[in-house]
Parts: structure tokens; sequence; C-alpha cells
């Protein structure tokens, strides 16, 4: 509903799913309101590092998705980095958990023509509709 609060909603959910941008106050405020699973589908082209890496630091249990081998390798390599870089124990390890790769396609080909709409085209063009003229 339009007048519902955000804090009183993310109460509700067990998984919340953002795409693209790291919201830090959303994901945030959805850890501490108890949602279990925190998911940001990475865009490497969108997300600056440092703010990715103060997003892991902030929200325990944060899982990176990434959408293709490149921007999983970008980023399993920062975070290995960053973790290497100021002593944080068992940084393959927490890159591990954190990090996945999601294939990501679209699943279909794309159609150009709808067929369905190739019937109406064909229609016999009498007083008759073309659905009664399927009928009959």
């Amino acid at each position: 509903a339009a007048d519902t609060d955000v804090r009183e909603w993310l109460k509700t959910l067990d998984v919340v799913v953002v795409f693209e941008s790291t919201l830090r106050s959303f994901f945030g405020a959805a850890h501490k309101l108890g949602v279990r699973q925190k998911v940001l589908v990475l865009n490497i082209d969108w997300t600056e590092p440092n703010a990715l890496l103060a997003l892991h630091a902030e929200v325990p249990g944060l899982q990176l998705w990434a959408k293709g081998n490149a921007t999983l390798v970008a980023v399993a390599s920062l975070m290995h980095d960053h973790f290497v870089r100021n002593n944080i124990a068992n940084a393959a390890a927490i890159v591990a958990v954190s990090v996945a790769l999601v294939p990501w396609s679209i699943p279909d080909a794309v159609v150009r023509e709808d067929s369905r709409l190739a019937y109406f085209h064909s229609a016999p063009s009498s007083s008759t509709s073309a659905f009664a003229a399927a009928s009959a």
C-alpha cells in the first residue's frame, strides 16, 4: 500500500534482492530489521569499488551475485586484495562465501513477429468476423 512504512515492510521479508545499486542505508536497514538473505546483483560498470567494499563490511551475510565471469573475477579480486591488504583472516573463504556467479541470459530467442497476430492479418475481409470465420 502507498502508506506502508518501508521499515515495517522490511520486517515481513526473508530475502531482499537489489539490482545494480549499493543502497547502503537500505541494506543496513534490511539487516537490522531481520531480513535473512540480502543479495546485490552487480553491474560492474555502475559499482564504485570502495562503496562495494564498505557495503560488504557493513552488512553481514551480504551476497554479491555476478552476472558474468568477468564481473566475478573483478569483484573477487577486489575483495581478496582488500582483505589481504588489511590483514583480514580467511580472505579466500570470505570471498568464496560472498561472491557467486549467476549465469544471466535471455532464455528464449527473441521473437520478431508474433505468430498469433498472423491469423488476423490473413483473415477474410468480409462482414464475417475473423472469430466467426474460425468457428465455422
